[in-house]
């Protein structure tokens, strides 16, 4: 990069950077490529930003399977996601409604208390930890806005100098 760029970025993600790679290494799978096929936003089809308002819903509609195609990962993620909410909700359901039917006293040996001690448990600790890395990406994003005004005039000019060198290359 030429130019006398003033901002830097350097992070230290301390005992979340096992989380970070997994989670990194986890969106690469899904969102690795690009969102539309290859030769899809092209400067034959997409000329100037008229023809992108005009013609771009008819050749979203043309190349559907296409990008669709392209998307598979996101989808299989979405619908997955989708189906678990549907299937814990159900199970949730028919749990509660076996549970509350049953009024007589059964003679459990123990082996199904223990399970639900055990399941209870590992949803507990995924749940805390759930809610722990929410309360520090929150954080991390606080520290990130609070600094936006300190820096805001090397950003500024940063910005004012990457517009510039575009502009001369162009």
């Amino acid at each position: 990069m030429e130019g006398n760029y003033t901002v830097s970025y350097s992070q230290d993600e301390g005992g979340m950077e096992v989380l970070y790679d997994i989670t990194n290494i986890f969106l690469d799978a899904v969102i690795g490529g690009n969102f539309f096929p290859d030769g899809f936003l092209s400067e034959e089809k997409f000329p100037d930003l008229e023809s992108v308002s005009s013609n771009f819903p008819t050749e979203v509609i043309d190349n559907v399977q296409p990008i669709v195609m392209a998307n598979i990962p996101i989808l299989v993620c979405i619908v997955l996601g989708l189906l678990l909410a549907v299937v814990s909700l159900i199970y949730g359901i028919v749990f509660c409604c076996c549970c509350r039917a049953k009024n007589q006293k059964s003679n459990d040996n123990g082996f199904k208390k223990l399970m639900l001690s055990i399941l209870l448990f590992i949803l507990l600790v995924v749940t805390s930890l759930g809610c722990m890395w929410f309360f520090l990406g929150a954080k991390t994003s606080q520290e990130g806005l609070d600094k936006i005004p300190e820096d805001i005039t090397d950003i500024l000019h940063d910005g004012d100098l990457y517009m510039n060198t575009t502009v001369d290359e162009l």
